[in-house]
């Protein structure tokens, strides 16, 4: 099936070329008149289709924070297949605090927000700076030594059975617990064992 973008590019081209024939009055009227409805009908159907349930994911997001304890260190884990929810888990920070490790903006130099990596702690993941497939922001060389407080998994799921995220199974296990999921299983939050 044939991406949104393409599709708009298809239709941009539609519309240039249309607009580019010698036709006489009546076709030109009609094909105007086709091309606003389309074009509207189209729009509608985009807003009212995805909009609305990327609307759901992020209230969602929002919703899962109340499981977060304000001035925490959250680790996301993103397994969704669409783009636009790359940063969804930005929700979750709105109403209280906390340090949400996947903002690769602030690593930037032009971005107007940097991470002060002097100032950071050695933020760890069963004592480990990385692991594989998922790498944060952290100060190696820091002395004042944090473990990530939550794990947040968002999307699918079940690409958890996938080989690759082996590591972050066997750490989750070990040394964090469930404690919320997403009625739809979009969102799982487990928190660190003390």
């Amino acid at each position: 099936m044939m991406s949104d973008r393409l599709c708009l590019l298809f239709f941009l081209l539609l519309v240039l070329w249309v607009s580019t024939q010698a036709l006489p009055e009546k076709i030109n009227l009609i094909a105007t008149i086709l091309i606003a409805f389309l074009h509207f009908g189209l729009f509608l159907k985009h807003h009212n289709g995805s909009l609305k349930s990327l609307n759901r994911k992020a209230v969602l997001m929002n919703n899962a924070s109340d499981y977060i304890k304000a001035g925490s260190i959250v680790l996301p884990v993103n397994l969704s297949d669409n783009w636009v929810e790359f940063h969804f888990s930005n929700y979750l920070g709105i109403d209280k605090p906390m340090v949400i490790l996947e903002n690769y903006e602030a690593s930037l130099s032009w971005f107007p927000i940097n991470w002060n990596i002097l100032a950071l702690p050695r933020i760890t993941l069963d004592k480990k700076d990385e692991i594989k497939g998922i790498r944060w922001k952290s100060n190696i060389h820091s002395q004042n030594i944090r473990e990530i407080d939550y794990v947040l998994i968002m999307g699918n799921t079940a690409y958890l059975k996938d080989e690759k995220w082996q590591e972050l199974k066997n750490i989750i296990l070990s040394n964090y617990k469930k404690i919320y999921a997403s009625s739809d299983d979009y969102i799982w939050i487990f928190e660190l064992r003390k």
